[in-house]
């Protein structure tokens, strides 16, 4: 029996991971966990170099991000994580699960590719984004067309649910939001775990 919810927000750049589980987050009083955040604090820590650097910093905020999921996990807290996951995720998140018998709920985003391409264009010309990210850089090995296809739904089983952000307005976050908080609500109740 499932005794805990991993919510785990995957897609492709650009798809609206951040503003669905940052949403959901605050919808749920779940605690929310974000690659880029971890990457962005150890930007502001260690400080910021080429895309390199960046590509490390990635690589190390991925397994912090692991580290903490196993954390909360462990803690018996349910926790929502939001990364661009791909296939090789699958086994150090299904460990995590096996481990501590938690349900994993998937949330997929995609968009179309040209949606997609100009969402990270935007991105990354617009200077809002934290400077160690490199994007200029970025933008110059990136040719057009982020493969929506490398960033699947994960072999973990539990609850899917595929959201096409392509156009926001069109996106029915309500009934998404009630799903997922009734799943998080019957599995805690049949955990035994107090509702908060």
């Amino acid at each position: 029996m499932a005794k805990n919810v991993l919510i785990i927000v995957s897609g492709p750049p650009g798809a609206g991971k951040t503003t669905l589980a940052s949403s959901l987050s605050e919808l749920l009083g779940v605690p929310l966990l974000t690659k880029d955040g971890i990457k962005e604090a150890l930007f502001d820590s260690l400080g910021w170099n080429d895309r390199t650097w960046s590509k490390s910093l990635g690589a190390a905020s991925i397994e912090l991000l692991y580290r903490l999921i196993d954390a909360q996990l462990k803690a018996g807290i349910p926790v929502i994580v939001e990364a661009n996951f791909k296939g090789v995720a699958a086994d150090r998140l299904g460990k995590l699960l096996k481990n501590h018998a938690a349900f994993p709920v998937q949330i997929a985003c995609t968009a179309r590719e040209d949606v997609l391409d100009a969402r990270m264009r935007e991105r990354w010309t617009s200077g809002k984004r934290h400077p160690g990210h490199n994007d200029v850089e970025t933008i110059n090995e990136k040719s057009p067309g982020w493969s929506a296809a490398e960033y699947g739904i994960l072999p973990l089983g539990g609850s899917v649910y595929r959201v096409d952000t392509t156009d926001f307005s069109k996106v029915d976050f309500g009934t998404l939001f009630n799903e997922i908080k009734l799943r998080l609500v019957a599995l805690r109740e049949a955990a035994g775990i107090p509702q908060q």
